[in-house]
């Protein structure tokens, strides 16, 4: 089943020049992941799959980890701020991890387009654009991103 794209409100828009006019950004189109970016998502995907490894400690320990449950909605419940929350509080590197995300969202160099980010549908997030979003709006939409194209086909494999 091919992943199709989502939407990412920000949630503090700003101004950005699109074809001679200055524009309020509102939302960015997020697109499934291509071969061309492979090695950065493989990235995410390791960072993620450490994080839950570490997370093994509290069922061990009788806690509850994060997105487990007694039926497979655990899957279904988790969200991309409790991916980046699992994360953050694991011990991958998480500024490394961050960096990671933005490569893969402005295509990895400076002069690079993205094929996974557009802003308000359009416009390739680059490098420019990605400075002018607020830390929070890069976390949860690279919650949201790794949550929908990574997280949860890696989990539903796990199940099988």
């Amino acid at each position: 089943m091919q992943e199709e794209e989502v939407i990412y409100e920000l949630r503090t828009p700003f101004e950005y020049a699109y074809k001679g006019d200055y524009r309020t950004a509102k939302f960015i189109t997020l697109s499934p992941p291509t071969v061309s970016n492979m090695a950065l998502i493989a990235r995410l995907k390791q960072g993620f799959m450490q994080a839950m490894a570490g997370d093994d400690s509290k069922r061990n320990s009788g806690q509850q980890p994060a997105g487990d449950s007694d039926d497979d909605s655990g899957i279904d419940s988790l969200t991309g701020d409790m991916v980046m929350a699992l994360i953050s509080m694991s011990k991958v590197d998480y500024a490394g991890y961050m960096e990671t995300v933005k490569a893969v969202f402005t295509g990895g160099r400076p002069s690079a387009v993205s094929d996974v980010a557009k802003v308000d549908g359009e416009e390739p997030l680059n490098s420019t654009l990605l400075d002018k979003m607020t830390a929070s709006d890069l976390e949860s939409m690279a919650g949201k991103f790794i949550h929908t194209f990574i997280v949860t086909s890696a989990l539903r494999t796990m199940q099988m």
